[in-house]
């Protein structure tokens, strides 16, 4: 937590200060250079005038003075343009592989230690605070080198990084400011890795969310350490170098994998070669003792990963060719990781100067990425979008036809499948339901029982077939014929029911006359002769207040029997039950078919 407060307090200490960056100078040009080591090469009042002058920052090694190692010393003279009870500071970039800053002859510190034990750190910029103004105009800086044997022309005295002089807030405001935006993108950088590990998480199948996940992760670790943001944090030097190391060699595990699992191919051999060298030697890096074996490797690190890289673009170029969008993004974003990457390593060589631009090579690559799975979202949402809509649309039609199905399901548990009629079942439902709904308001509902006369000659004589198209033709007229408050239904064999609500026997007569009238009028086609048929109709209604009546059997039973009589006077007729003394039959109030097409012809 005091780190934290620590770098809020930096920065706003920064900020109040921002004023005096004005006052700031840029001590890079040419400095007085010479190797060996002598003390009192960092007086003020040395004569310096016969020294080589050489460029800072950039590494002498590439300067001409490549075989120069062990202790190098760099001069400088500066005029004192500031107030004398101004404070001053003095910011000194990168120095390989260790150093001591002098001014006016006063050592004020350094980085690493030098020999008789030295010990390398020349990652670290820090900012020095010069002693108080005296009556000297000029100051003169120093800075005493010491560069192992062996390193390549590149890494020799100060590389890179600012150097300036001004006034200490200014100084500090600069420094803590200079690499902001970078922190900034590492921090995003592990953000993205977070968000995408929940990702994966919720969607384990999707690993290229996981891959995702790690390069962000390393990318995010070593762009953080490779801003002087770390030293809020940590202070073991070998520590953080071998980890810096480390991500690089192992970042290119997960990218290889993300790629080729993000355009959905067989990884080949030779990718599986690749990772595994790039395991072996980071490996190898941090088992190592000391940074030897690191920097030694870095000059075949960046020639192998060159390849890999060139090998990767022209995957992703065919795979373009081939009409795979996605491989053109994933090749910008490792194109321009290429691009970044190979120019620091120049810087690193000495060959140029300039800031760094692997951070940003990393954002650019994962913008890419992130665009190219946001693209892959979008389709993949775009089609789940179609295949809801799809499944809507069969769900509709599903429940349309399964609809229609239960209607038809309905109808055969409800009609009689020849006639199209209400069957016995349904029938009797409705007239226990109409019957109480009577009973309750108080008014009278029938019932008319109907029996084709001679119905079985007719079978016997024409077939059945034609016995069945009679029994159409009836159905049709009572449907035809009957009110829409009325129920018909096919009562078993030839027999049909018919339902009249608020009909008392009188007007249950003249609605079952008007249907007797419309059936003897019927006459059904046949090859050998037209046919015509009769029918006799027993009627019965229930009254308000007769409670024996309100049963559906009863009903039933008087109706039954009304029938039986319009039978006995000679069928083709209609005999109401309330017209005459009741008779007690002794067969069954209500006859089955078979007992129907038996008892009354």
């Amino acid at each position: 937590m005091r780190k934290f407060i620590f770098l809020a307090a930096a920065l706003l200490f920064s900020a109040c200060h921002a004023k005096h960056e004005d006052h700031v100078r840029s001590l890079a040009g040419l400095w007085a250079f010479h190797a060996g080591d002598d003390v009192r090469w960092a007086a003020p009042d040395y004569d310096d005038s016969r020294w080589a002058r050489l460029q800072v920052p950039l590494s002498w090694g590439v300067q001409g003075y490549q075989n120069v190692s062990g202790i190098a010393w760099y001069r400088i003279r500066v005029n004192r343009d500031w107030p004398s009870d101004e404070p001053l500071g003095v910011t000194i970039g990168k120095v390989d592989a260790a150093y001591e800053f002098y001014a006016d002859g006063v050592r004020l510190g350094g980085e690493g230690e030098l020999p008789p034990v030295p010990r390398e750190e020349y990652d670290h910029q820090r900012t020095f605070v010069l002693p108080l103004a005296t009556t000297r105009r000029a100051t003169t800086l120093a800075l005493r080198i010491w560069r192992p044997a062996g390193r390549h022309p590149g890494k020799a005295g100060p590389t890179s990084g600012p150097f300036e002089i001004g006034p200490l807030p200014a100084v500090i405001a600069r420094a803590n400011l200079a690499e902001v935006d970078r922190l900034v993108l590492a921090s995003i950088f592990m953000i993205t890795a977070v968000y995408m590990l929940g990702l994966w998480v919720l969607r384990p199948r999707s690993r290229e969310y996981a891959w995702f996940a790690l390069v962000a992760a390393a990318v995010g670790g070593y762009s953080f350490l490779l801003t002087q943001w770390k030293y809020a944090f940590f202070s073991d030097f070998m520590a953080m170098k071998k980890t810096e190391h480390l991500l690089l060699y192992f970042t290119a595990i997960p990218l290889f994998e993300f790629v080729w699992t993000f355009v959905g191919r067989p990884k080949p051999w030779w990718l599986r070669l690749i990772q595994g060298t790039f395991a072996v030697g980071g490996v190898a890096v941090v088992l190592s003792p000391g940074l030897g074996l690191a920097l030694a490797l870095l000059p075949y690190l960046e020639i192998f990963a060159g390849a890999a890289a060139i090998l990767c673009l022209g995957c992703l170029g065919r795979w373009a060719y081939l009409g795979n969008r996605n491989a053109i993004l994933v090749g910008v974003g490792i194109l321009a990781l290429t691009i970044a990457l190979t120019r620091d390593s120049l810087i690193e060589r000495g060959a140029m100067v300039g800031p760094t631009l692997a951070t940003y090579g990393f954002c650019v690559l994962l913008v890419v990425l992130a665009l190219s799975l946001a693209i892959r979202f979008h389709h993949a949402v775009e089609g789940l979008d179609n295949m809801t809509r799809e499944l809507e649309k069969r769900v509709w039609q599903r429940t349309a036809e399964l609809y229609r199905a239960y209607r038809k399901m309905e109808d055969l548990a409800l009609r009689d499948p020849l006639t199209d009629l209400l069957n016995r079942r349904s029938i009797t439902e409705r007239a226990s339901a109409g019957l109480a709904l009577a009973s309750r308001r108080g008014s009278s509902y029938g019932v008319a029982l109907i029996d084709i006369d001679r119905f079985k000659n007719v079978n016997d004589t024409y077939g059945h077939a034609c016995g069945d198209r009679v029994l159409v033709a009836v159905a049709q007229a009572l449907s035809a014929a009957i009110r829409i408050s009325d129920d018909v239904a096919r009562w078993g064999g030839e027999e049909f029911l018919i339902l009249l609500p608020d009909c008392d026997n009188d007007g249950a007569w003249m609605a079952c006359e008007r249907l007797r009238a419309a059936i003897e009028e019927i006459v059904i086609l046949d090859d050998s002769a037209p046919i015509r048929v009769t029918v006799s109709i027993g009627v019965a209604s229930a009254e308000p207040g007769d409670d024996e009546a309100a049963r559906f059997e009863e009903l039933m039973r008087r109706a039954d029997y009304a029938l039986y009589e319009a039978k006995e006077e000679g069928r083709n007729r209609i005999h109401t039950a309330g017209r005459q003394k009741r008779v007690t039959s002794s067969r069954q109030p209500v006859a089955s078919p078979e007992r129907t097409q038996s008892g009354r012809r």
